[in-house]
């Protein structure tokens, strides 16, 4: 909360604006992700865009254990679980504007390398470096499927607008919980170059921040972005048909039904 206090107060500078806030959320707990949407829900009445941008990748020990306080596989609910609860838990303020609500997640060209077994998402036949790299293509293909389904839902059309980007490669610290001496070591070693074959944060931002201010894009929805040009439907590069049993997967996962109605009988209670 210190770095995103600091953050904050950068932007209320720039943008010459009080209104920036920092509220603390952990994708990778599902309580957390109820317990923000709670107070989230209370605040505002509305929610014009969401953006689902956490991640973190090859996590290991001693920085991170392999399995959250849920039980699930660590990227698979910080990189895609918690979203998918928490945009639920969002939906009814996303839905009662004038103009749909946008719901923005960010995925990577990684996608295009994951495989999900539902039967087996913690891919308990592979080991090492090969298990935490499908682990990481696998949370990624999971957003385009999330992105596909949700997109796809009858109930919520010209409600909301759902689509997908690869924000490039990027130097953030997505590899904060990674610790393998050779890696950090390479890390160090690529510093001096980074900026000539990396994006800096401010250039990966630039395709969210086009899918969420873009009048043109007001109703596009179950689409996949790269460099702020639309690339494909959702549907014509990933299964349906899986993508919809990950939706279904994930909400008994996340115990969707429940949670959702914590969350507005808490809203009913705090607005009376």
């Amino acid at each position: 909360m210190g770095r995103c206090e600091k953050a904050a107060k950068e932007i209320r500078i720039a943008a010459k604006s009080q209104h920036v806030v920092c509220r603390f959320l952990d994708l990778a707990s599902l309580d957390s992700v109820t317990n923000f949407a709670k107070m989230i829900n209370q605040e505002l009445p509305h929610i014009d865009v969401l953006i689902n941008n956490a991640g973190i990748m090859k996590p290991r020990p001693p920085k991170a254990t392999p399995l959250t306080e849920d039980g699930f596989e660590r990227q698979l609910e910080t990189n895609y679980l918690g979203h998918f609860l928490l945009t639920n838990l969002l939906m009814d303020n996303l839905t009662n504007g004038e103009q749909p609500g946008r719901i923005i997640n960010v995925t990577s060209a990684a996608y295009e390398r994951g495989s999900i077994d539902l039967e087996d998402v913690e891919k308990s036949s592979l080991e090492g470096e090969e298990k935490l790299t499908e682990l990481y293509y696998q949370s990624k293909l999971a957003n385009v499927l999330f992105t596909d389904a949700l997109s796809r839902k009858e109930e919520l059309k010209n409600r909301i607008t759902c689509n997908c980007l690869n924000p490039g490669v990027v130097h953030t610290n997505i590899d904060r919980y990674s610790s393998i001496p050779l890696y950090a070591l390479s890390v160090y070693l690529y510093k001096p170059f980074q900026w000539f074959i990396m994006k800096t944060p401010l250039q990966g931002a630039q395709t969210s921040l086009y899918l969420s201010t873009e009048p043109t894009l007001s109703k596009t929805t179950g689409r996949y972005f790269d460099d702020c040009e639309f690339v494909s439907k959702t549907s014509e590069i990933c299964d349906c048909e899986l993508a919809d049993k990950l939706w279904e997967a994930s909400k008994m996962w996340t115990r969707l039904d429940e949670r959702h109605t914590s969350v507005s009988h808490d809203l009913r209670e705090g607005k009376s």
